[in-house]
Parts: structure tokens; sequence; C-alpha cells
């Protein structure tokens, strides 16, 4: 590579995750326009020990590639990344027909976001003032109060607790596990009628 060249164009190649002494994410480069291949070490905007912040790449994805001194020896690093004509940014980055003012992350489709936290690390939404929490359409007029929102998911819990209850069924259990059966109600069963008067025999007759 030229050695005044200190930032290029590339396209990915490959993608690895690496553990150990050297762990990082890494991706093979195919740099633009000459086609030099090099191993680039994936920058994040935060990073720390079990922790950082990670968006996928994937294979032809267009990056921007910076050279320590022009030394691709010393190590190449992706700074960047970019939409294209093959990755076109999604509709929600135009409002009005324009670049929206507000700040939007689009996973791609079947892509999941997650947010992790460990020991006594906690995931808060803060809206100030005014703000709501939406879930779904315009924030506007579809969102709602924090408080509000608890509120209406703690009656819909309670809602649900009286539900389950209403249709749990008791069974006992015998002493060897299985279910007692239920008895009908006992029913009163007619005495029986016995003959009256003399029963015993005499000569000559059979009672």
């Amino acid at each position: 590579m030229d050695t005044r060249v200190w930032i290029t164009f590339a396209t990915v190649d490959h993608v690895e995750v690496v553990k150990g002494k050297n762990a990082g994410i890494y991706v093979d480069i195919v740099c633009l326009p000459y086609g030099e291949e090099y191993t680039a070490w994936v920058a994040s905007p935060y990073a720390g020990n079990l922790a950082g912040l990670y968006f996928p790449l994937k294979v032809d994805d267009t990056v921007l590639v910076a050279i320590p001194y022009g030394d691709s020896a010393a190590g190449c690093s992706i700074i960047g990344r970019f939409n294209s004509g093959s990755a076109v940014p999604p509709d929600d980055f135009i409002k009005n027909g324009a670049p929206t003012d507000e700040i939007v992350l689009v996973a791609e489709a079947d892509v999941n976001i997650r947010y992790v936290v460990s020991g006594a690390g906690s995931i808060v939404l803060d809206p100030r003032g005014t703000g709501k929490v939406g879930v779904g359409g315009d924030p506007g007029s579809a969102g709602m109060e924090p408080m509000a929102l608890a509120q209406t998911l703690q009656t819909r819990l309670d809602q649900m607790k009286v539900d389950f209850d209403g249709h749990i069924h008791t069974v006992t259990i015998a002493a060897f596990g299985a279910p007692t059966p239920s008895l009908p109600p006992a029913t009163s069963i007619p005495p029986t009628t016995f003959p009256t008067g003399d029963v015993r025999a005499t000569k000559g007759e059979l009672k």
C-alpha cells in the first residue's frame, strides 16, 4: 500500500470474533479501488472488559478503513461504514421529504436488538419534561407517560391473575398418588318387605 494513503474505502470479505491476547472483532477487507487485501480491526464507540457495543458487519458491506502512518503492518482499523445502492437507508431516516431530525436505530429484518446488563446494572428509560415512552406508531400520539404505562401494565397483570385464579381446579391426591374419584351422592335403599303371619311349616304344608 502507498504509505501516503492513511485512509481508504474497502469492502468486507469475512468477519471473525477473536478471543485471547489479541481479542477483538476482525474483518478481512478488500481495499478500493485496487483490491489490496488486509485484515482490519473493528473500532467501536464503546468497548471494555466483557463489554462493548456491537453492530454486525456482513460480507460486501462498504467500510472506511484507517491505516496508521500509512503502514498496513501497524494494523488497519474499520472506523465507519456506509449505506449504498445495495444497502439503501431505511425510510425512517426521512421525514417530510428531508433527513429526519430524530435519532433512529433501525435493525435489518429478523435481527434482534439486545440490551445486556449484569451485577447491579439496570436498564432505564428516563423521559424528561413532557416526554413519553411509546410502543409503536408516532411517539407524539401513541406514547404514554411512564407512570401511566406502568399502571396499564399492572392493571393488565392483575386481570390476568384474576382470570387464572378463576380457572384453577383443585384435585385431592390419595395416599398412593392417584386422584381420588368423585362418588355420586348416596341414595336410600328401600327396606326389604318380609311376609307377616305364621311362616312355620305344618305337616302337609310347605311354607
